[in-house]
């Protein structure tokens, strides 16, 4: 697997096309994503993150499990989870075990983003 990705630059990065290493690339695009005031800067970064894949799983969990951001913010990082798909379903489940009743506000929001995954992954029955 590749450890780098060639992503767009946008506001929060220079004006050019660049091979950055994922975990680098990720910092920046998580960043981007607590910006409730440039849609923009979200929006490419959702892109970037979408085209991670897998590899973000674990950053857009964090999110979700970190009470410290904002609404905003951790149903960005759900929303992306969800597009990823399948490779969010288990550690997804893993976080709603992990809260049970004492975050019924992020155990809601883990159970939508969850819901919304398929129940079984791209090419199985």
């Amino acid at each position: 697997m590749n450890s780098a990705l060639q992503l767009k630059r946008s506001d929060y990065m220079d004006d050019a096309l660049v091979e950055v290493p994922y975990g680098e690339s990720l910092k920046r695009l998580l960043e981007a994503l607590k910006n409730p005031h440039d849609l923009s800067s979200f929006l490419e970064a959702k892109q970037n993150l979408l085209k991670i894949g897998e590899p973000a799983v674990e950053m857009l969990i964090g999110i979700l499990r970190d009470n410290n951001q904002s609404l905003l913010t951790r149903t960005r990082a759900g929303g992306i989870l969800m597009k990823i798909g399948w490779p969010a379903k288990e550690p997804l489940r893993i976080l709603m075990n992990d809260l049970k009743d004492n975050d019924t506000l992020t155990l809601a929001l883990v159970a939508n983003i969850f819901m919304g995954i398929p129940q079984t992954s791209k090419g199985q029955g």
